[in-house]
């Protein structure tokens, strides 16, 4: 059976996130290669593919991307408890 995990609300949906690691430890192409392809074997048992983020602390790869999504969300959520409180 697939997987039905699929987001209600961007709240709910926050914490399907996945962060491939140590993107450094290999060649860009490589790292990219191994992300596509699990992300490809995912796609075979879930309905919902999550938004992902390649990262290296090393060449600070994925830093821009991670902290403009965190930054999205702060959006949201600030939105939100305003019309939460109105």
């Amino acid at each position: 059976p697939r997987s039905t995990l699929s987001p209600s609300s961007a709240a709910s949906d926050v914490y399907k996130r996945q962060v491939f690691t140590k993107a450094d430890k290999s060649t860009q192409r490589d790292a990219a290669r191994n992300a596509k392809m699990f992300i490809e074997a995912m796609k075979k048992e879930w309905e919902f593919i999550p938004r992902s983020f390649t990262t290296s602390s090393v060449k600070f790869l994925g830093k821009k991307d991670i902290l403009g999504y965190l930054e999205e969300l702060n959006v949201e959520f600030a939105e939100a408890t305003k019309e939460g409180d109105s």
